[in-house]
């Protein structure tokens, strides 16, 4: 009897670890992660396997070949328009977060701040 209490304990125990680390999966905190722009050899040990195991409102995101807790940045509303203007050599911006008001980091054959084209609701 008391075998089976332990075992029924312990399965218990598994489910709810199990359940606590999808749902943890699933609360990402707001925002994006900056552009993981470090060699995969930079940083070795892992900060982080969940936005839950960073102090807020940090994000744990991809940082060289591993994680760490991260600022977490915005994305403006709106698309990057086409464009066939001339490429400049060196990118103005990394993410929307470089861009003054509402223009956005676009990706263009470099990187520089647009006015977005309004996203059309369905």
């Amino acid at each position: 009897m008391k075998t089976s209490v332990i075992i029924l304990t312990f399965a218990f125990l598994l489910v709810w670890v199990d359940l606590d680390s999808v749902s943890a999966q699933q609360k990402d905190r707001p925002g994006f992660c900056p552009s993981n722009d470090l060699p995969a050899s930079a940083i070795k040990d892992a900060k982080c396997t969940y936005d839950k195991d960073c102090i807020k409102p940090t994000k744990c995101c991809p940082r060289g070949a591993t994680f760490d807790c991260l600022p977490a940045v915005k994305e403006k509303p709106g698309k990057c328009p086409t464009t066939a203007e001339k490429c400049e050599e060196h990118s103005k911006c990394e993410s929307d977060s470089d861009c003054s008001e509402d223009r956005k980091c676009c990706n263009l054959c470099d990187k520089r701040c647009l006015k977005p084209v309004p996203v059309k609701k369905l």
